[in-house]
C-alpha cells in the first residue's frame, strides 16, 4: 500500500480492497458529519448525498466506494448500523466514538 490508497478493515481484521485515500477521505468526512449534524440517517440518504456529491469524480463506483468505507467505519467502531422493521438500514455514530469523530471534522 502506498500513500495514495488506504486498505478497507473488515469485520475479524481481515483485510478488505484498497481505495484511493482521496476518496476514503471524501466518504468518510461526508458520513461522519452527516451523521453527527442529524444523530441517525438512512443508508438511502447518505448514498443519494454522495452520489449526486461525487459522481462526476468517482464516476459510477461512488456507490461501491460509499458501501466500502462504511463497511471500514463499521469495523473500526465508529459508526452502528441497525434496521428498522421495514428493513431500512440506519447508521449512527458510537457514543463512544463522538469526541474522536468531532476532533477528526475539526481537522
Amino acid at each position: 500500500m502506498d500513500d495514495k490508497t488506504i486498505t478497507i478493515w473488515r469485520s475479524a481484521g481481515k483485510c478488505g480492497p484498497s481505495l484511493p485515500k482521496t476518496y476514503y477521505e471524501k466518504i468518510k468526512a461526508l458520513i461522519l458529519s452527516e451523521v453527527l449534524e442529524n444523530e441517525e440517517v438512512t443508508l438511502t440518504h447518505l448514498m443519494d448525498i454522495a452520489n449526486v456529491k461525487f459522481t462526476n469524480e468517482m464516476g459510477t463506483l461512488v456507490n461501491w466506494y460509499f458501501l466500502e468505507v462504511k463497511r471500514d467505519l463499521h469495523s473500526h467502531n465508529l459508526i452502528k448500523i441497525s434496521f428498522t422493521p421495514q428493513r431500512i438500514q440506519i447508521i449512527k455514530i458510537k457514543s463512544e466514538a463522538k469526541r474522536k469523530v468531532r476532533e477528526w471534522l475539526k481537522s
